[in-house]
């Protein structure tokens, strides 16, 4: 087994001291895979936990399996965890396949063994010949990304991790350690049923590759974990697109945008959309395979502005005009309304809320498209606000005539889904005033005779498009806090310039603000200092659009003024790592300065991977992802004018 022992080297799949769970149905493979581990026992100081399920598709047979197992496991002192599960009830229950409702149940019962014992590893017995067979099988499904590259060597799963030690083995070598050691196993008569796919390519296919190569078995392997690993970047990469293009997330509806999802390239938009998949369906469906991705793809580059492709189990994607909403939600269509309304009110409608009042002067706002002002005395009273009707027609302003509201609509792009959403408030002759948030009406127009003002506002709900298709969201939704406040910072920020002026008093001092973060602090921050001072900016990055610093410095932008013999105080807005900063000052230090001294408004220490440290800090903040006030999360909500923690949902995909 010396090849088993530099597999698991090569691979780190096991440290000293650990618990391992050891999946054994008594087959061959599993048997061997115990005995491996019980030679090892003491030299690793491992505690060993044998885990056996008995699915009851066998009846006799898969009892005496139970009993065989448990039996070895008293005889040789190794803990043993067993259940019996009813994989047909299960099968019946969740309409799966048999192979499918056994695994789901083994692997269910092996997580709560995993939690039990808080166990670090669960060791299965996969070995090179199974890698063949699936690489093969799931080739000829169709599947895609992870899926090509068949059985990881290790991957997370419970409270540890899923190792394949054996997957370097084939049967055969399997067979030779058994019979050497002299270790009994039983036989799976299933295994030679030609009506399960994996046995068909084991019986036909895998003779034929060991006659080419009697190592097959090494280079399925080697591919294998090439795959994996190219994967694993492009799915990376892809997640970090992907998260400038949703719009709208929830457990059950992903919304993107389009435009920014065709500006990928093409293969990492076939894996945004694996991730989104594999986000709803919390793993990728068994039924998913290349040929839906493809599908999705010829929907989202369709001529046509809007379309709808149905999944499996319940899934949708929902093409309309600029975006694509993937979503298990079932449609409803929006209830007709239509409420007579006397001035002022204030109306919750399906797609946001309609407020009116009157006033005697003219609002500042009048040509805002969600806002409508209008002479009071020019309309019939009370008004009306209703959905649309079939063969509703308005009047627009500068045009002779009236146009259909239904033209209007697809013009303005609303989404067919959300045309019944948009209010029409019309008076009481039936004469259309304004199309809520779209189109105003050449009625009611103000002039300068006019005294008395109609006000109209209408506030969007959350996740309701607009007529561009935009989707509005309030950032605040995506706060999880309010860690600092704008009235701290502002308070800690004329402390800090008050103890600088008394620093830099008469010396001239060179401020460098590191952009894009830190040009809200910095310009807070020398408005309060009353001294002669000079400014330059350096856009230097280490984060890119990750939430974690990626260890590597890049300027995107150099001082236009020299450092050399000046006394240069560097503006951050938070200081993380410091990698970005100690990049920085030992800069300055080579271009000469005659003095660095560092002032940030956040230090984040637990992040903290060099030895800089700021001269003046405005406030330290716990390991969360922080934004606002000039932090940003790819480029957005540095717009808000507190410091908050961003929800992980948010960023993690």
């Amino acid at each position: 087994m010396h090849t088993v022992d530099r597999f698991i080297e090569k691979h780190h799949l096991i440290t000293d001291g650990k618990t391992v769970i050891i999946g054994v149905s008594g087959g061959p493979d599993s048997m061997a895979l115990l005995s491996y581990f019980m030679s090892k026992r003491s030299q690793w100081n491992l505690t060993l936990i044998a885990s056996h399920v008995n699915h009851m598709l066998r009846g006799k047979d898969a009892k005496e399996d139970f009993e065989f197992v448990q039996a070895f496991c008293h005889k040789n002192n190794i803990l043993f965890e067993g259940a019996e599960i009813d994989v047909n009830a299960y099968k019946k229950k969740k309409q799966l396949s048999t192979q499918i409702a056994a695994r789901e149940c083994r692997y269910r019962f092996f997580e709560e063994v995993m939690n039990r014992y808080q166990a670090d590893y669960l060791a299965l017995a996969h070995h090179g010949d199974d890698q063949i067979e699936t690489m093969l099988m799931r080739q000829v499904r169709g599947a895609f990304g992870y899926g090509l590259a068949g059985i990881p060597v290790k991957r997370e799963f419970a409270c540890g991790s899923i190792i394949r030690p054996f997957l370097c083995l084939s049967k055969e070598e399997i067979e030779q350690f058994l019979a050497k050691v002299g270790m009994k196993a039983r036989k799976d008569a299933s295994n030679d049923s030609s009506d399960y796919v994996r046995n068909r390519f084991r019986h036909n296919l895998l003779p034929f590759l060991k006659e080419e190569n009697p190592k097959v078995h090494l280079r399925f392997q080697y591919q294998s974990e090439l795959l994996h690993e190219d994967e694993k970047y492009l799915e990376q990469t892809a997640t970090h697109y992907l998260k400038n293009i949703i719009d709208e997330r929830n457990n059950e509806k992903i919304v993107i945008r389009l435009h920014p999802f065709f500006t990928m390239p093409f293969a990492l938009q076939r894996r945004a959309i694996h991730l989104i998949l594999n986000c709803l369906y919390n793993s990728v469906h068994e039924s998913i395979s290349s040929i839906h991705i493809e599908q999705i793809i010829h929907l989202l580059e369709s001529k046509k502005p809007s379309g709808m492709l149905h999944l499996p189990a319940g899934l949708h994607v929902l093409r309309s005009y600029h975006h694509a909403t993937f979503s298990f939600a079932k449609k409803l269509d929006p209830q007709p309304f239509s409420y007579s309304v006397n001035v002022p009110f204030e109306l919750e409608l399906p797609g946001g809320v309609l407020k009116g009042r009157m006033t005697n002067e003219k609002p500042h706002f009048s040509k805002d498209r969600f806002a409508l002002v209008a002479d009071v005395k020019a309309l019939a009273l009370p008004l009306t606000v209703r959905s649309r009707k079939e063969g509703d027609r308005m009047h627009l302003i500068g045009m002779e005539g009236t146009r259909k509201i239904k033209n209007i609509l697809i013009d303005e792009k609303v989404e067919r889904s959300k045309r019944d959403l948009v209010p029409i408030v019309e008076d009481a002759n039936g004469n259309i005033v304004w199309l809520a948030g779209l189109k105003k009406a050449g009625i009611g127009l103000i002039s300068e005779q006019t005294t008395e003002f109609l006000h109209l506002s209408y506030e969007i709900h959350e996740g309701t498009a607009n007529c561009t298709g935009r989707t509005f969201h309030n950032m605040e939704n995506d706060i999880l806090e309010v860690l600092i406040s704008e009235e701290k910072i502002q308070e800690k920020t004329e402390e800090l310039a008050s103890i600088l002026e008394k620093e830099y008093d008469g010396r001239f001092p060179l401020v460098i603000g590191v952009l894009k973060g830190a040009l809200p602090f910095m310009v807070d921050l020398t408005r309060n200092m009353n001294i002669k001072l000079e400014m330059d900016f350096m856009d230097v990055t280490s984060y890119g659009n990750s939430t974690q610093s990626s260890g590597e410095v890049k300027i995107l932008k150099d001082l236009n003024t020299s450092v050399e013999g000046r006394d240069v105080l560097i503006v951050e807005d938070i200081i993380d790592s410091g990698l970005t900063l100690q990049y920085l000052v030992e800069l300055f230090r080579y271009r000469k300065a005659n003095s660095i001294k560092i002032v940030t408004l956040l230090d984040k220490p637990s992040g903290r991977k060099s030895k800089v440290k700021p001269d003046l800090i405005g406030f330290v903040v716990p390991d969360a992802f922080v934004v606002g006030y000039g932090l940003d999360y790819a480029e957005r909500y540095r717009n808000l004018p507190y410091i908050g923690i961003l929800k992980e949902d948010v960023y993690k995909l």
